[in-house]
């Protein structure tokens, strides 16, 4: 009986809520002082597995979803083990690559992505800057509310949003109008280089100034591919799969994809803007290069570096990244993409300058 009456206050209160998607009077939903201060302190049991912290709202009794949360915990081991091992086993198994390779065009000279690049930092950290506002902004409103000044106020953020896109876009491909060039500086900035530095939190950028290129792009990495589609299916045999009550099977195609460009598009690539198949290539002595691992297991920095220190290697394409030997890469930093030139060349781990407990970072010489 001593929570008859706060139970009809907090049930006045809810169905406030539940209209106030309606009314927009969100603001005006409080709970009163009394009920906050008598019970606010009082938890349900249940709350432990939201902050880890052992409540019993009445200090006597134990509510039924109390006995249903501590049931449930005795199956956490079982489910830690169906939700978090076994799916990262499933996603080992497909060996899953980095896509935003197939983003970038690697025929291309280097020293123009570079330059393209450095041209395009100013409008890449005012974007990020700008989109960093907006999104805060948008945060900040009610995304349910049917209130005309919040629905008001969601379109306005949201021309704001576009804007952005519009004048990013215009600006980007002012500096470059080779559209399969911005795409790949665009996606080294966005993906590669900023990942290498754990500097990123935002990945839009590349789709918002270069989003034909990049198709452009994947077009060019699969035209003499065989392409798989994924086709709906009526009978049942090896190759079909289930989802979500529905069958599906893979077919094979050897055709090329058909890509559309809006409409006086010129995604042509510039002969000046490709790799000259008789350009000399220097070897680089003494490169300073940080190695990671390159698979999902633990491993030791410091026994790997004993063992590899002065051994040659020959550099191969890891996934995607620059492999050095099996579960090991160069992990990129700005302004090594000369590196991509050395593919199939051998490299000399010549000196281990220090160990950290997921790199190593060294003194290399690469061959020619």
């Amino acid at each position: 009986m001593q929570y008859k009456f706060p139970i009809a206050i907090m049930k006045h209160l809810q169905a406030l809520c539940i209209d106030a998607s309606k009314s927009g009077l969100f603001d005006q939903v409080v709970i009163p002082d009394v009920i906050q201060y008598r019970f606010g302190t009082l938890k349900p049991q249940f709350t432990f597995f939201k902050d880890g912290k052992t409540y019993n709202k009445d200090r006597v009794h134990t509510s039924a979803l109390d006995q249903f949360a501590k049931s449930m915990f005795s199956f956490k081991q079982c489910v830690d083990q169906i939700m978090i091992d076994d799916t990262d086993r499933k996603i080992r198994k497909h060996q899953f690559e980095n896509i935003y390779q197939y983003f970038q065009n690697f025929d291309l000279d280097i020293a123009y992505v570079d330059q393209t690049i450095d041209a395009l930092q100013v409008i890449h950290t005012a974007f990020q800057k700008r989109n960093r506002e907006l999104t805060q902004e948008k945060q900040s409103l009610n995304p349910y509310s049917s209130d005309e000044k919040q629905k008001r106020l969601r379109k306005e953020v949201d021309a704001k949003f576009t804007e952005l896109y519009r004048e990013t876009k215009a600006a980007a491909e002012h500096i470059c109008d080779c559209p399969s060039l911005l795409a790949t500086a665009a996606v080294r900035m966005t993906y590669v280089d900023s990942k290498a530095k754990n500097s990123n939190k935002n990945y839009s950028f590349c789709w918002v100034v270069a989003s034909e290129g990049m198709l452009q792009n994947v077009q060019l990495h699969y035209e003499d591919k065989d392409k798989v589609y994924i086709q709906q299916a009526n009978e049942i045999d090896q190759h079909t799969f289930a989802w979500l009550d529905h069958k599906y099977t893979t077919v094979m195609k050897q055709e090329a994809y058909t890509l559309q460009w809006s409409e006086g598009k010129d995604m042509s690539i510039p002969d000046k803007y490709l790799k000259r198949q008789d350009a000399k290539l220097d070897d680089l002595i003494d490169y300073k290069i940080s190695l990671v691992s390159s698979e999902k297991k633990a491993w030791n920095p410091r026994e790997v570096a004993e063992k590899i220190v002065g051994q040659t290697y020959t550099v191969f394409n890891d996934r995607g990244w620059l492999g050095v030997t099996e579960g090991l890469s160069i992990a990129r930093k700005t302004g090594d993409s000369i590196l991509n030139c050395y593919m199939d060349k051998s490299i000399t781990i010549k000196h281990i300058i220090k160990t950290t407990k997921a790199s190593i970072t060294c003194l290399a010489d690469f061959r020619a």
